[in-house]
């Protein structure tokens, strides 16, 4: 139990961070986030986005997939909050969880808009039931061109399902990114690439993914740098991850 918590509570801190005024926008992003372990994935219906604003009148929020499509609107005000769940597997795409590394998954990923400010939160609980998370979105002070990810020390533990990753979303079409490893470090199997670029559009991913389970881990991923000719969002982190070398 306290373990558990442990992760759930860095996890959820990880993102979370910022100023209340930054994260009151009139767009949000939400790249993809990712992990290869089948029994730590998200539950179906097991990402819940929750909507509020402080507009006393009623605002509408059209939520759209990465295509630009709208998938769903709702209705907001102060006093009337809403809440979207959505899918991450069987009938309807998992818009906001990535299968695989690289752009297989470019697709994925949603963005919210809205003629008035109103706020993004993401809640997630996982397929066992025994973790689950909060995201609070940026909005449109978490888009830039220059990003750094952060991820936990893992210390070579290898345990069920911990992983790192870092999802990049492109906001404008033809965008140009700029992934730069430190020396040595792997990422996507492309061994010790010094860096590499993807080309992105409005709403499409790249993700980044490695787990502890893999003989080329390296704590070494924190720091990698991404960087875009135009505005981007990242999100990176460690799903599930633990705080030190051991199961205890």
């Amino acid at each position: 139990m306290h373990k558990n918590y442990l992760k759930q509570l860095s996890f959820t801190l990880l993102f979370s961070t910022g100023a209340l005024y930054a994260q009151y926008s009139t767009e949000h992003y939400l790249p993809p986030l990712y992990t290869s372990s089948s029994n730590q994935s998200p539950k179906d219906s097991g990402f819940k986005l929750h909507l509020t604003t402080m507009e006393t009148s009623t605002i509408t929020v059209t939520i759209k997939t990465s295509s630009g499509s709208t998938l769903t609107t709702l209705n907001i005000s102060k006093t009337s909050p809403g809440e979207y769940a959505i899918a991450d597997g069987g009938a309807d795409p998992a818009y906001l969880f990535a299968d695989a590394v690289g752009t297989t998954d470019e697709d994925k990923g949603l963005y919210l808009t809205s003629e008035n400010k109103f706020y993004v939160r993401l809640e997630i609980e996982t397929q066992n039931e025994s973790q689950s998370s909060t995201i609070s979105s940026k909005g449109a002070n978490g888009k830039g061109q220059t990003f750094y990810s952060a991820h936990f020390l893992q210390n070579g533990f290898s345990g069920n399902g911990n992983s790192s990753f870092v999802s990049i979303m492109a906001t404008e079409d033809g965008t140009t990114v700029t992934i730069t490893p430190r020396s040595g470090v792997y990422w996507n199997s492309r061994g010790n690439a010094d860096a590499w670029t993807q080309s992105l559009d409005k709403g499409e991913s790249y993700v980044l993914g490695i787990t502890a389970n893999e003989a080329t881990f390296d704590n070494d991923i924190i720091g990698t740098k991404i960087t875009a000719d135009k505005d981007i969002v990242v999100n990176s982190g460690s799903w599930i991850g633990s705080i030190g070398g051991t199961s205890n």
